[in-house]
């Protein structure tokens, strides 16, 4: 009798299990459309989004007048634009680095070459973004920026 009972409770236990790994499994994964996050931290159709939520607290934190904000608005819009031809060349450059180290005539030195090329794209997207905060801390007075750098501490202590 007690085999018996161990052996249903085994059964029970691992027919459960299943259950949920097959319910795990059919949710959405990352943010797809039925993400509870809506999306806001992966790229849809080649968009570089993320700032416009961040810019709404930045601007309230800093007291920022309507001017400054869309001064800030128009550097991220200028910045948003030029991060999506870089991610798209990035891409490409992915792209041909996976096709030529696939290829049955491998060429070592055609790989560095778009390798080297895919770092130079890197550098550009650093520089980028580099850019962009050197240009919203121009358009900041001095109380500001005080109060921005008395931010950023808080913020490097997270991963």
């Amino acid at each position: 009798m007690k085999r018996l009972t161990k052996s249903v409770l085994a059964m029970a236990l691992l027919t459960s299990s299943i259950g949920l790994v097959a319910a795990a499994a059919a949710m959405p994964f990352g943010d797809g459309p039925g993400c509870e996050r809506g999306g806001y931290h992966a790229g849809a159709a080649g968009e570089f989004r993320g700032m416009g939520p961040n810019l709404d607290r930045l601007a309230d934190r800093l007291n920022m007048t309507d001017e400054q904000r869309a001064k800030v608005e128009a550097i991220q819009r200028e910045a948003r634009q030029q991060m999506v031809v870089l991610t798209d060349r990035m891409k490409a450059n992915r792209s041909q680095i996976r096709d030529l180290v696939g290829s049955e005539d491998y060429d070592e030195n055609a790989v560095r070459r778009v390798a080297g090329e895919q770092g130079d794209l890197r550098a550009e997207v650093i520089m980028l973004r580099a850019r962009m905060r050197q240009d919203m801390k121009r358009v900041l007075n001095d109380d500001q920026l005080a109060q921005l750098d008395s931010l950023r501490p808080r913020k490097q202590g997270r991963g």
